[in-house]
């Protein structure tokens, strides 16, 4: 009796329109040319920046190394698989070698790569007893080409049509960004822009949209957080921006900004915009905002950086005192500064923004102090400031944003490094339990004891706390040391919701404290437990049990001591481990990328 095929993911990687066939199809076919409207010649070939390609080969490279461990029960297509191999390796040699527009893939980029393909080579070569090609094989591997154009191209009238109308606004939306700028898009601008435009109330029905569109072939995701277009959307360019308009938005490019709008006239005018986002502009001047401050219809204004072409944007020192002008802006409800430098305050005119949703002010590294009145912005779910590291303290009027959702870059600083003044005005950790909608709270602290006794207790009042991030800065002013004689008694329920909890640089006795928080329960959420850096040298494995964790990352851990097997009964539903720069966890079995999965799929976590 034959032994049964798996030829299923090798079809996914080849067939009409995958990632593997497109790509191919991009850097091996024929360029195409046409005369232009002017009579210059223009290449219509598609254009992707080499970050972009390299994830998708990555991707293609996990998918394939999965297929051949899960190939001992069964007999392999063996052409399939020469396929694979010689497509990757064609699609690499035409990156390194075009004449004609050669793209440029950094050394490192080029030799991570590289050493994949070569670790994968050698893997396939091991499995030989249960498939095997010759060179003629590969040679018909580089020949072949999976994209036929004889074949049904795709079809975004029929993706619209299966969507909710909600749902192809959102792609309508979105679309201009993915493509125009040529870049990854993170999963939080997504989400962000998304709720700012009124199409979404929370991230979690973010997270359904995205998987949505993954399932629908429409984006790629390249890592656990950053998406692409699917290369044969971006090869159908034309036809899809035509019916996406047909149902939301037209899309404008506009003195360094890129502007959405109803298209309601062929003139544009800045009352029909309902988004503005800075994709090339690093200087803010007095014409971009001149512009911006006419957009009284703008749902979403982002002003800052937020993808990785753009690492820094400021604004010129005449236009600041003119910020008072955002008060125009009545209908925004997303407005981002992030990175962006020369604003040591926010412009009191924001809290006039009585609509705004978002405010996302991340790493404004000049941004000392937030003025009085932001309980003014009743609306407001999101408040992004993390990385604001001249920050020393965050208002006590934050505690009345009762419709707060989303808190990152809380700061708890040191009593003795706030003068009285600040310290009256400053909003202490236990207020924040007024806040009874948090689903996700991160905490910059430089109090090497915290959590004492009462930040427990408070944390135990956050049950609808979703994800935990705490940070411990240590500085030269910073006297404190990590001793406590806190009588911590008995300790309620931890935030039984709490699906995520990560730890930096937390001293020992800390990590210690929050380990013991979700050890040991059985009525605990915890899946993701994320620890980087800080002073641990051992768990207590015979007393310490985290029965619902499934992923572990564990990075610069350099005093951590802990046996695989002690460690692993410990987690006994692990089902992935990471580990980076932890030189003593030496008998644990990971891969040379420092990553260990159990054997059965555990989903996408």
């Amino acid at each position: 009796m034959s032994s049964p095929q798996s030829p299923d993911l090798l079809c996914f990687l080849l067939k009409h329109g995958s990632t593997l066939a497109s790509l191919h199809h991009n850097f091996t076919s024929k360029r195409t040319w046409k005369k232009g409207p002017n009579t210059k010649i223009q290449n219509t070939s598609m254009k992707m920046d080499p970050p972009t390609i390299v994830g998708y080969i990555h991707q293609i490279l996990e998918e394939f190394e999965k297929l051949i461990e899960s190939q001992a029960q069964f007999k392999p297509d063996k052409e399939a698989v020469a396929k694979v191999i010689g497509l990757i390796n064609s699609i690499i040699e035409h990156l390194m070698n075009q004449n004609d527009d050669p793209i440029h893939i950094n050394t490192i980029d080029y030799t991570i790569l590289m050493n994949r393909i070569n670790h994968l080579t050698r893997s396939t070569a091991e499995s030989s007893s249960r498939f095997s090609f010759d060179e003629s094989s590969l040679q018909q591997a580089h020949e072949y080409d999976p994209y036929d154009d004889s074949q049904e191209e795709f079809d975004i009238e029929a993706l619209c049509h299966n969507l909710d109308p909600n749902y192809s606004k959102i792609v309508s939306f979105s679309f201009p960004f993915f493509f125009y700028v040529s870049t990854s898009i993170k999963k939080k601008e997504l989400i962000n822009w998304w709720v700012g435009m009124g199409f979404i109330d929370d991230a979690s029905k973010g997270e359904e949209i995205l998987h949505l569109l993954v399932a629908e072939e429409f984006i790629v995701p390249i890592s656990r957080s950053r998406y692409v277009l699917h290369p044969r959307v971006r090869s159908n360019m034309e036809q899809t921006s035509k019916t996406l308009a047909k149902h939301g938005y037209e899309s404008t490019p506009l003195d360094r900004l890129f502007v959405l709008h109803n298209g309601l006239s062929n003139q544009l005018v800045e009352d029909q915009i309902v988004a503005a986002i800075n994709t090339s502009a690093y200087t803010l001047n007095a014409k971009t905002f001149d512009r911006i401050f006419r957009m009284k219809n703008a749902k979403v204004i982002h002003l800052g950086s937020w993808h990785s072409q753009m690492d820094y944007v400021v604004i010129d020192d005449i236009i600041l005192p003119f910020l008072k002008e955002l008060k125009n802006l009545k209908q925004v409800k997303f407005l981002s500064l992030q990175g962006v430098g020369r604003i040591q305050n926010i412009p009191k005119s924001v809290y006039t923004l009585t609509n705004l949703k978002v405010l996302d002010l991340r790493a404004c590294q000049d941004l000392s102090y937030l003025p009085k009145g932001i309980e003014s912005l009743v609306n407001l779910t999101h408040l992004d400031l993390s990385e604001c590291y001249q920050l020393e303290y965050i208002p006590k009027a934050i505690s009345k944003l009762v419709e707060l959702r989303v808190l990152k870059g809380f700061v708890i600083n040191e009593k003795q490094a706030l003068n009285n003044k600040l310290h009256r005005n400053s909003c202490s950790f236990n207020e924040l339990s007024k806040l009874k909608k948090l689903d996700k709270l991160s905490i910059r602290t430089r109090r090497m004891n915290f959590p004492a006794s009462a930040d427990v207790q408070t944390l135990c009042t956050m049950q609808q706390l979703n994800k935990l991030k705490i940070r411990w800065i240590r500085s030269t002013r910073n006297r404190s040391d990590d001793s406590r004689n806190d009588d911590y008694g008995f300790i309620p329920d931890f935030p039984k919701n709490l699906k995520k909890l990560e730890l930096q640089a937390a001293p020992e006795i800390s990590t210690l404290l929050m380990l013991g928080l979700i050890a040991n329960r059985n009525n605990t959420s915890l899946e993701k437990l994320y620890i980087r850096g800080g002073k641990i040298n051992m768990l207590d494995t015979k007393n310490y049990c985290f029965n619902h964790v499934k992923v572990l990352r564990l990075k610069y851990l350099a005093l951590l001591h802990i046996d695989w097997y002690e460690f692993k009964s410990c987690f006994p539903k692990l089902a992935l481990l990471e580990i980076i720069e932890c030189p003593h966890l030496l008998s644990f079995p990971c891969k040379e990328n420092g990553v260990w999965e159990e054997s059965e799929s555990f989903g996408d976590l």
